[in-house]
């Protein structure tokens, strides 16, 4: 797994990319967003009915499927080759063993979605805005977000059990 301190935002790490440029692509992301959220509610046009059937159970099942889709595009290796796409990746020889160096790319979209992918809480955004118009366009990915929710409950369970093998090895020393 990766350590994101490591790999982007580093003191190293030269700023190419100008502040104008950098607000430019904030402002496009930014509407970009509400590009989207409002064809997706005109899309929904019947969504005053669509919450009508809408209860707890369906909103933890949305939550925690953004949250596994969040940590399968920011951490898991599993869509690694997907971030890869917008890093600039090299690799060396190093005594017989190859070393992956991972760098954002200096400037432009590539490096924005590499900086967008880096951030659980940017990318949860992006990810509520699709799950929730799949959600109520197509039934029958229901139950792929159910399968994603238990994945997300598991995760959570490993998490905590990990925390409390880790405090508990501390304490025993």
């Amino acid at each position: 797994m990766k350590d994101s301190t490591q790999l982007f935002n580093t003191q190293s790490e030269e700023m190419t990319t100008s502040f104008l440029q950098q607000k430019l692509f904030d402002i496009l992301l930014i509407i970009c967003f509400i590009i989207i959220s409002l064809f997706i509610s005109q899309r929904i046009y019947f969504i005053n009915s669509l919450f009508a059937n809408f209860d707890f159970f369906n909103l933890t099942i949305i939550i925690l499927a953004i949250f596994r889709l969040t940590k399968m595009f920011v951490s898991d290796s599993i869509l690694q080759w997907f971030r890869d796409l917008f890093l600039v990746v090299k690799t060396e020889k190093i005594d017989d063993k190859i070393k992956i160096i991972r760098k954002l790319p200096n400037s432009g979209l590539r490096r924005e979605i590499a900086l967008l992918l880096d951030c659980p809480w940017c990318l949860t955004l992006w990810l509520s805005v699709i799950t929730f118009y799949i959600w109520f366009s197509c039934e029958q990915s229901r139950f792929i977000f159910f399968m994603l929710s238990l994945s997300g409950i598991t995760s959570i369970i490993y998490l905590g059990v990990k925390n409390l093998q880790l405090s508990l090895e501390k304490k025993m020393k």
